[in-house]
């Protein structure tokens, strides 16, 4: 059995008590999925693609905690579950990339100092990047139209590009060392 599998189930039992079922309202607390998504990118198993995997960890095992609950805005509030955990990630994940591009640039000014573009870089890259996914997941909110799968289309979008470019970041902070 596979170490991010065996993580899996250790999320479902996890997952389990945090959700509150009551009248198709469910709360979540964060930092347990917060935890559980640290838990799967840490295994260092599968490199880049091994972390992707780890998305959809928390919303699906949300969804199937639900059972015969699943509404809409259940399901939506699972995938917004799990996009504020990797949101609280890539904000972290910038910030020690960001770091580190300064150290590097600081290195590299010593020897070239027009090369010491790193951190500039890597801000300009995050902020087109920002522009992107709020174009990207405004289309696929869009083009649902007027129905009620809209709102989900649009969370799953952002969940989606949230954790992959949390998880390049931390790839890329990673080669660089």
């Amino acid at each position: 059995m596979e170490l991010k599998t065996l993580v899996l189930w250790a999320v479902m039992a996890a997952v389990a008590p945090v959700a509150a079922l009551a009248d198709e309202e469910i709360e979540y607390e964060l930092w347990a999925p917060l935890e559980r998504l640290r838990e799967c990118l840490a295994i260092e198993e599968g490199g880049l693609e091994g972390d992707r995997g780890c998305l959809g960890l928390v919303a699906s095992l949300c969804e199937a905690e639900l059972g015969n609950k699943t509404s809409t805005l259940n399901v939506l509030r699972c995938v917004q579950l799990e996009h504020g955990a990797w949101d609280i990630l890539l904000n972290e994940e910038y910030l020690a990339t960001r770091t580190h591009a300064e150290g590097a640039d600081m290195v590299t000014a010593g020897t070239d100092p027009h090369f010491a573009n790193f951190a500039d870089s890597l801000t300009a890259a995050q902020r087109a990047w920002i522009a992107y996914r709020e174009a990207e997941c405004g289309l696929a909110h869009a083009r649902w139209g007027a129905g009620s799968q809209r709102q989900i289309a649009g969370a799953r979008c952002l969940l989606a590009l949230t954790a992959d470019r949390t998880v390049e970041l931390k790839w890329l902070r990673e080669e660089t060392m």
